[in-house]
């Protein structure tokens, strides 16, 4: 699996955890696939290997994220270029 493919992936997988108005406990598994981003460098291995993209992490407190359409056509998107893979 290409890095760039991981890290999308992973995204993926915490923006489906925390979709519908997570409980405390589903917030703690979301660390999980956290780790390997912040942790293990896996978000320097994936723009490195595509300098073209300018990632930004955002904290904010928990409840409803709000996603600018942008960032959502970009998800729509990565999905898209996923499910061809």
């Amino acid at each position: 699996m290409h890095v760039e493919q991981l890290f999308v992936e992973t995204l993926v997988d915490i923006d489906q955890k925390l979709r519908s108005d997570p409980s405390e406990y589903q917030l703690l598994k979301v660390a999980g696939p956290l780790r390997p981003i912040l942790v293990e460098k896996l978000l320097d291995d994936a723009t490195a290997a595509a300098p073209s993209v300018d990632v930004k992490l955002q904290v904010v407190k928990s409840g409803t994220l709000p996603i600018s359409p942008e960032l959502q056509a970009h998800i729509d998107e990565a999905r898209t270029v996923l499910a061809g893979v």
